[in-house]
This record gives structure tokens, C-alpha cells and sequence, in this order.
């Protein structure tokens, strides 16, 4: 009986379900690029997925070039930026399209979630934590409650590379009633860990 409810948790895990959403997405991804008729923004999604960054880098750097305004074009650009751990170019990007970046848009809620996220990817790659932690406090003046506990693991992760263990430990626990929403385990290495996956 044991063994059956634990083949039950494992059917009904979040590992599972997202194995069954990669299947679909990759069939989704087959489709589009299959397509004639796709766009080269869809195209350039579906080399993303794909994890294909250098075309989904050039195709979205096109759409980008022909229209500056196109947000997605953009998110799509700095994601296959970040996979090829080209975090200046990265830095670079947001200086350029500053008006597409998160400071264009206050009232940040969790429907916007990735914009601006890049700096804070980029400043963490590059160990620049004092720019990190300054980009953060700004973030912080007009980021929605539900979104700050995520700044605050960006931040405590810079203290923690300088060497300030006891106020990183402060930002982390601030993060404890949001494992509890998800329902996962508050355990003080699991939010280190997620802080570090950030």
C-alpha cells in the first residue's frame, strides 16, 4: 500500500505535469516551425524553446531591429542572451531599450514578472553585487508586495557574496510565508538554494 501511495504523489507531482507540458510545448514548437505561416517573432519563440538560442537570438534581434517597441521581440532576445551567458550584452540590451525595461513600468505586478529581471540576472552573473543590490532598492520603491520577497532573494544573495551571511539571513526569511503559498517546505537551505537559482 505504501508503494501505491507513493506512485499516486508521483503521478500527480509537479515534475510529472511539467514532463507532459515539455511533450506538448516541444509538439507546439514542431508545429510553428513547420509552419509558413508563423511569424518570425513565433519562429524565434519556437527556436527558444527549443533551446536553439543563437537563431532564436538572430530572428528576435531582427523583429527588434524592425520594431523597437516590441516587448516580446525583446523578452525573447534577452532570454537567449542570458542562455549563451552573454550577460554584458545582456546589460547593454536594457541600456538600449531602456523603454521596454521594468522602470517603464511601475506598479510591477506578477503578470510582468520578467521584465527587468535581466539586469538583476546580469549584474549577478557579472558579481556585481553592489549594482545588484542598488538596482534592487530601486525595484523596491514601486514593486507590488506579492513580488518583493523575489527582490529580496536577488538581494540576499548579493549580501551573501560579500560576506554579510547575517543580513542576507534576514532577506531570506522573508521569503518563508511565500514557501508556504507554494506550499513547499520553509526549510532555510531550500530558500538559500532557490535564491542562488534566481
Amino acid at each position: 500500500m505504501m508503494y501505491f501511495d507513493k506512485s499516486l504523489d508521483i503521478l500527480y507531482s509537479k515534475e510529472v505535469n511539467y514532463e507532459k507540458n515539455e511533450i506538448w510545448n516541444l509538439h507546439q514548437v514542431e508545429t510553428i516551425l513547420n509552419d509558413s505561416n508563423s511569424s518570425y517573432l513565433q519562429q524565434g519563440n519556437a527556436y527558444l524553446k527549443n533551446k536553439d538560442y543563437d537563431t532564436a537570438l538572430e530572428i528576435c534581434s531582427n523583429v527588434l531591429d524592425e520594431n523597437s517597441d516590441n516587448r516580446s521581440a525583446y523578452i525573447c532576445k534577452i532570454t537567449a542572451l542570458i542562455n549563451l551567458d552573454k550577460y554584458d550584452e545582456v546589460l547593454k540590451q536594457t541600456k538600449h531599450y531602456s523603454h521596454l525595461s521594468i522602470e517603464s513600468y511601475p506598479n510591477l505586478t506578477t503578470g510582468n514578472l520578467l521584465l527587468g529581471w535581466e539586469k538583476l540576472i546580469a549584474y549577478y552573473q557579472l558579481g556585481k553585487t553592489e549594482q545588484l543590490i542598488e538596482t534592487v532598492d530601486v525595484y523596491l520603491t514601486f514593486t507590488d508586495e506579492e513580488i518583493k520577497p523575489f527582490l529580496y532573494l536577488y538581494k540576499a544573495v548579493a549580501l551573501e557574496q560579500q560576506g554579510k551571511g547575517e543580513l542576507a539571513d534576514i532577506l531570506f526569511k522573508q521569503f518563508i510565508p511565500v514557501m508556504y503559498y507554494l506550499q513547499t517546505d520553509s526549510d532555510m537551505n531550500a530558500i538559500r538554494g532557490l535564491g542562488y537559482l534566481s
